[in-house]
């Protein structure tokens, strides 16, 4: 009676294994399969239709030309970022530049001013140096 029972599980198991394990192992090797090949963007020619190729090829292409209006369009926005941050930067050299200019005017007129002051004392001296000379 243990050998029937043994062969009537072992009948049983094998059932199983064929009616539920094998097909679901199946599955789940076509699942891996169809998986790595969408990461890798492998398909075999044999799982895809043409229907589906050229959708997949028209998506693609969709998704391209779209990519590339958003890359045309964030270069274009860094673009006008960049020309205006360059106008600003010139404008500020620029009046960085004319105060450095109006400075050395204020400067040299100061310089000038004390020239005339040490020259107008000089004078003076030279004036009253003069008077003592000779006759005086």
């Amino acid at each position: 009676m243990t050998d029937g029972s043994k062969s009537g599980l072992s009948q049983v198991g094998g059932l199983i294994n064929e009616a539920v394990v094998k097909p679901i192992g199946d599955e789940v090797g076509k699942a891996l399969e169809s998986a790595t090949a969408s990461l890798t963007g492998n398909f075999s020619a044999t799982t895809l239709d043409p229907k589906v190729q050229s959708e997949r090829k028209a998506d693609a292409e969709r998704k391209k030309i779209q990519a590339t209006a958003v890359i045309n369009s964030w270069n274009q926005r860094l673009q006008t970022d960049l020309q205006k941050v360059r106008s600003i930067n010139l404008q500020k050299e620029q009046a960085r530049l004319e105060t450095k200019v109006q400075e050395e005017k204020v400067k040299q007129f100061k310089v000038s001013e004390k020239k005339k002051q040490v020259n107008a004392a000089l004078n003076a001296k030279n004036t009253t140096e003069s008077k003592k000379g000779v006759g005086g």
